[in-house]
């Protein structure tokens, strides 16, 4: 384990755990404990970057459907363009010299490690990609899961169409826009899990955490998670954290 002390960058420094088997300069840990969030500014201004955003932000609007979403999407459109305007011939001034690009250029790119959260405490985890992998197999195999030799596209058709078969038969319109919005997801991709590495314990476990963001059946969970807490709260085994469980127990 290695903590970071000597930097000029004001940014609250994060703790680097190096669990791989590679070796790892001072340096290098002083620019990883700056931690996974640490925005690297651009060389130059981010032009199609901010475009895509915000269409994307826009179409997202627009697909409601109402007068409303319309406006506001497109004023949303002129806000944007109007600081594209002010800011696309602006010089940018690094927070990174030479050659701490060039430290981080060579830690990403090694394909033999993989950098990670911890799963407690927002630290840094380097972890030998092998073993990463190793142990997002164990989780896998520890589930009641099937491998899916498939294309995404055709698994993400396939759910596509028993959502929208399910939810025709519960009489949703999706021919209305705003209906349509409320249920399914515009350009669905499909979830993916990734490991949060358990720091505090033996061995370093990992903790699997499936991102389901955009998955098709993301806005139709939301709803129902809506519908059952309420419902989860008033049961008597309801605990809302482990800090109520510990006064509950004295």
């Amino acid at each position: 384990m290695m903590e970071n002390k000597n930097t000029n960058l004001n940014v609250n420094k994060k703790v680097v755990y190096n669990n791989s088997s590679k070796e790892l300069s001072q340096k290098q840990i002083e620019l990883l404990a700056l931690g996974l969030n640490f925005a690297i500014t651009p060389k130059k201004f981010p032009l199609i970057e901010y475009i895509t955003a915000a269409e994307k932000l826009c179409q997202s609007i627009e697909q409601i459907g109402d007068d409303e979403s319309i406006e506001k999407a497109q004023q949303i459109r002129n806000s944007v363009l109007n600081q594209i305007r002010k800011g696309v011939g602006m010089k940018i001034k690094s927070n990174l010299n030479a050659e701490e690009h060039k430290l981080i250029k060579e830690i990403t790119e090694d394909q033999t490690i993989i950098i990670c959260p911890a799963d407690k405490g927002k630290a840094i985890v380097i972890e030998d990609r092998e073993t990463y992998l190793s142990k997002m197999q164990d989780q896998i195999d520890e589930g009641d899961y099937e491998l899916n030799g498939r294309k995404e596209k055709t698994i993400l058709d396939k759910l596509h169409k028993k959502l929208t078969t399910q939810l025709k038969i519960m009489d949703i319109d999706l021919d209305d826009k705003k209906e349509r919005y409320k249920y399914l997801s515009s350009a669905p991709v499909l979830a993916n899990m990734y490991l949060l590495i358990k720091v505090h314990k033996k061995n370093f476990p990992g903790r699997a955490v499936v991102n389901q963001t955009d998955d098709p059946t993301y806005k139709i969970c939301k709803i129902l998670t809506n519908i059952l807490n309420p419902l989860a709260i008033q049961s008597k085994s309801y605990v809302e954290n482990s800090c109520e469980t510990s006064i509950n127990n004295y």
